[in-house]
């Protein structure tokens, strides 16, 4: 293996979101349909018990998910990779994950204390079966990255995804109830790890030296201290929700979060590791940095910004296709959460930054502040009921992204005008957005929910279309986005 660092790219060859960019965004799609898909069945087979109970077992396997290749991802995208590095960060990254997973087993008799629910160790018992299986593909994966195989690593993402949920409505139409949701996490990580292991070269083999582990395990370190800060910052609603109020209450709040999540988790998680590398490759030559953040930021903001725009003018219509009825009192408080989902973008710039240029350490300082601007919004909307504690979160995701990014600046190339230049237009087209939604909802508020839908959904063509023929500087952003151009 040698290094594939290129010193001085150029900002065209920064570019936008295209190559694989474009490939990762095609996969994207694909992954939001069949989570969606699977969202919308599971929500009709599984009951608010089964997701609540579900909800205080992932609030351990989540936190530990967070850090499960404690750091091996990140570390194949730093300069200077060679095969016994690699081979190192492949070990660790196995040990790591069976550490992992004995902590998870051993932590569920804690957590059915701490709910006062008795089905969580069985629950995190099986959970803990995925930790081995990603740790030790996580190296792979991210090395399909840096060596710009990102159509290959899509696939991968996409594939495992849908094998996943495939499995959860199997399990969920055979009564397995909360279980289902057990077997698509576990089932998803046996399949990734499956297929990156067929199409990888790679294979083990012997130590040749003295394994670096205390470079490892700094390394991991701040970046697994930012993954818990981050896990914390976002689960702390409803770690606070399902101890105050329950699994029944914890079920429906945790629908409206999955309604608004979605969007992060296939339109900019997944975008991360390749932003990243890319970020990491351009570092030294600072106007393509500039250029590549910035194209990364605006696709990514018309990406999600979009659905949020769904889910605060009309979350009535969007809770009940998505769920079913019986879910309509989610819909209050995805309308706030929408709004903290329009921040989603500018809460990802500063670990983008961060950890391309190395500064980890200041990343995990950014995450503990983030992480008290939640805990504090979180705690005192303890109180406030469902949307009031949606409410709290939005306010904190606003003041949460512009402290973080503004700190995040100042050991890189990027400046604040780099972020305006991104930003201003996906704000205002998706604002515009939101509007015509919420007025074109509110004219069809007695239709039914298929012909509102219909209706919404043509308002919303119709302003996509006099964007796209009076507004040039959207139409050209959206060109070198998100279309296929000849190389």
């Amino acid at each position: 293996m040698h290094p594939v660092d290129a010193p001085n790219e150029s900002a065209a060859a920064a570019g936008r979101l295209s190559g694989g960019g474009q490939a990762l965004l095609l996969a994207q799609g694909v992954k939001f349909v069949v989570r969606a898909a699977s969202a919308m069945t599971l929500a009709r087979l599984l009951t608010p018990d089964d997701y609540g109970v579900f909800g205080m077992a992932a609030t351990v396997y989540g936190l530990l998910s967070i850090v499960r290749d404690l750091g091996t991802g990140a570390a194949v995208q730093q300069a200077g990779l060679t095969r016994e590095r690699f081979d190192a960060l492949c070990r660790f990254g196995l040990l790591g994950g069976i550490a992992l997973g004995a902590i998870c087993a051993a932590a569920g008799p804690v957590a059915a204390v701490f709910f006062a629910e008795p089905r969580l160790p069985a629950l995190l018992a099986g959970l803990a079966a995925g930790f081995p299986l990603a740790g030790s593909g996580a190296p792979l994966q991210a090395l399909l990255y840096r060596e710009q195989r990102i159509a290959t690593a899509a696939r991968i993402d996409a594939t495992s995804l849908a094998a996943g949920c495939l499995a959860a409505v199997v399990i969920a139409v055979a009564g397995a109830g909360a279980w289902a949701l057990v077997v698509m996490a576990v089932a998803t990580e046996l399949v990734a790890l499956t297929l990156v292991w067929r199409i990888s070269a790679w294979r083990p083999r012997p130590p040749s030296g003295a394994t670096p582990w205390r470079d490892l395990l700094t390394f991991g370190a701040h970046l697994s201290g930012h993954g818990v800060a981050n896990y914390f910052a976002r689960t702390v609603d409803q770690v606070v929700l399902g101890r105050t109020l329950g699994t029944a209450a914890l079920g429906i709040y945790g629908r409206s979060v999955q309604a608004t999540t979605l969007p992060m988790q296939f339109a900019v998680a997944p975008f991360t590791g390749w932003i990243i590398a890319m970020l990491a490759r351009v570092q030294s030559d600072g106007p393509a940095f500039r250029a590549f953040f910035r194209s990364a930021l605006n696709g990514l903001a018309h990406l999600t910004l979009p659905i949020a725009a769904v889910c605060i003018a009309v979350p009535d219509l969007f809770v009940t296709l998505l769920y079913g009825e019986r879910w309509s009192e989610a819909a209050p408080a995805v309308r706030w959460l929408g709004l903290g989902l329009a921040m989603q973008p500018w809460l990802f710039a500063y670990v983008w930054l961060l950890i391309a240029t190395g500064h980890t350490r200041r990343l995990l300082v950014l995450s503990t502040i983030s992480l008290a601007v939640f805990g504090a919004a979180a705690v005192l909307a303890r109180h406030a009921g469902l949307p009031g504690m949606a409410a709290a979160i939005a306010a904190a995701s606003f003041v949460a992204s512009a402290v973080t990014l503004a700190a995040a600046l100042g050991p890189t190339a990027v400046r604040a005008t780099d972020v305006v230049a991104a930003s201003w237009r996906p704000w205002v087209l998706h604002g515009g957005l939101a509007l015509v939604l919420a007025s074109a909802g509110h004219q069809l508020a007695g239709r039914s929910k298929p012909a509102a839908a219909a209706g919404v959904a043509l308002a919303a063509a119709i302003y996509g279309a006099v964007v796209v023929a009076w507004w040039r500087g959207a139409r050209a952003e959206g060109r070198a986005h998100f279309l296929w151009q000849r190389r």
